[in-house]
């Protein structure tokens, strides 16, 4: 009768420390199924990021590391950038960035201004204007031509999120630079002015 009364407890222990409750967050349909021994996330986060517009997939947290909140799975990267021309978004290209949220941080470089495969060249006029998104507070924007910086002063207004193309004519490079609380992070388009 003992051992009934042991084996009937050891089973109930090892349904509390296994069997997990299940937690769904409103971020675009991400669940968490938590236990005392372990932590299943599977990520479906809205995320512009990621050429679907989630970030998905499954992780797996093993007793200690399964006691910590959600934020700190997530990926320390700094909002995506992008400039709209004549109605088409251009994405940027990261070039380096020193970032962090409530848990983690991340410093990154990337290759070199030159070296970086530009996804897209703006086909741009020159003296137009270009409405950048999301709402960063841009401190300053560089040009260079194919090899150097050059001495130009590019037009922006974080009012009104607009930067004007330089009066100039031939294939630039613009090199973005926000800074904020969570760290800062340079950006980089390529640009054919006509």
């Amino acid at each position: 009768m003992k051992k009934k009364r042991i084996i009937f407890i050891v089973i109930i222990i090892l349904i509390i420390l296994i069997i997990p409750i299940k937690f769904k967050y409103e971020d675009g349909g991400t669940i968490e199924y938590k236990s005392l021994t372990y932590k299943i996330i599977k990520w479906h986060k809205l995320d512009n990021y990621y050429d679907s517009g989630y970030k998905t997939g499954t992780e797996m947290h093993l007793f200690p590391n399964n006691f910590k909140p959600i934020g700190y799975y997530e990926e320390v990267k700094p909002p995506r950038f992008g400039l709209t021309y004549k109605d088409k978004l251009y994405y940027s290209q990261v070039l380096s960035y020193s970032w962090s949220n409530e848990y983690n941080s991340v410093c990154a470089d990337s290759i070199g201004l030159f070296e970086i495969d530009y996804k897209e060249v703006i086909e741009a006029e020159k003296n137009e204007t270009m409405h950048y998104a999301p709402s960063l507070k841009i401190t300053s924007i560089k040009l260079y031509d194919e090899k150097e910086i050059i001495d130009y002063d590019v037009e922006f207004d974080n009012e009104n999120e607009i930067v004007k193309i330089p009066n100039l004519e031939g294939i630039y490079i613009m090199e973005f630079y926000y800074r904020c609380s969570s760290g800062y992070v340079s950006y980089a388009f390529k640009l054919n002015i006509k």
